[in-house]
């Protein structure tokens, strides 16, 4: 290649995916820029969410339509058939043993033990809670090590062209890359939770706004990319 390259781009547009994919062709995406000498940068016409998110933290610089959107950093888990937040699940243990403990003080209060009647009651409330949700939540010390695991990720990936083994370009008030993670990864109440350019910014991440030129192109390609996937998804469907 004669020419100089200064900047590979990559146009994003996955709603989500499996973080350990995301993470490996965020990080080829990223030595294939360095072998060019170039930066990777990530192009976003309409969105790219949670394991999407993460993988756009490998680049040098994210630029953003007005209408673009990241998400947050949320891995989700199968449970009952239904896909949730690992961190939704964190928090239901949570609730749940802040119950019991309620009723406990609510029985012991004023005594010093508790009396026959109300032992069977809270011992057949705690039951019932058990056999009903406790139960299902046994692997949730594997649900905290999935959060965990995603922060990992998510700073490694941010250490590479964004911010590479430094933590003083940071933008916006992020005091480190651990902030930046912490906020992508739980501060978010909803996994379907939008992160505009601006809000991206704020994060501390390394995000432009794309003029309305280079705007309209986006988003007509967005729009014909849409096109061909619905086509090869029916043709799938019919095969």
């Amino acid at each position: 290649m004669s020419d100089k390259v200064d900047e590979v781009h990559v146009i994003l547009h996955p709603s989500g995916g499996d973080p350990d994919a995301a993470y490996q062709m965020s990080r080829v995406l990223y030595r294939f820029g360095k072998d060019l000498k170039a930066r990777a940068v990530y192009v976003i016409p309409r969105y790219a969410k949670s394991a999407a998110t993460l993988m756009a933290l490998g680049g040098s610089e994210v630029k953003m339509t007005e209408i673009a959107e990241l998400g947050p950093i949320d891995p989700q888990v199968s449970f009952e058939g239904q896909w949730v937040s690992a961190k939704t699940l964190k928090s239901s243990m949570t609730s749940i043993l802040e119950a019991m403990v309620d009723i406990l003080n609510g029985f012991m209060e004023g005594k010093d033990r508790i009396d026959e009647r109300a032992e069977k009651v809270l011992h057949e409330t705690v039951e019932a809670l058990t056999d009903s949700v406790v139960s299902r939540f046994v692997g949730i010390g594997e649900y905290e090590s999935l959060i965990e695991y995603s922060k990992h990720l998510a700073k490694d990936l941010l250490s590479l062209g964004m911010f590479p083994k430094e933590s003083g370009s940071l933008g916006h008030g992020a005091a480190n890359l651990d902030e930046i993670v912490d906020r992508l990864t739980t501060s978010y109440p909803s996994h379907g939770m939008v992160i505009d350019h601006q809000a991206a910014a704020n994060l501390g991440l390394k995000v432009s706004k794309v003029d309305e030129e280079v705007e309209d192109i986006l988003l007509k390609v967005y729009n014909n990319l849409a096109e061909l996937f619905r086509r090869i998804d029916t043709i799938g469907s019919g095969l």
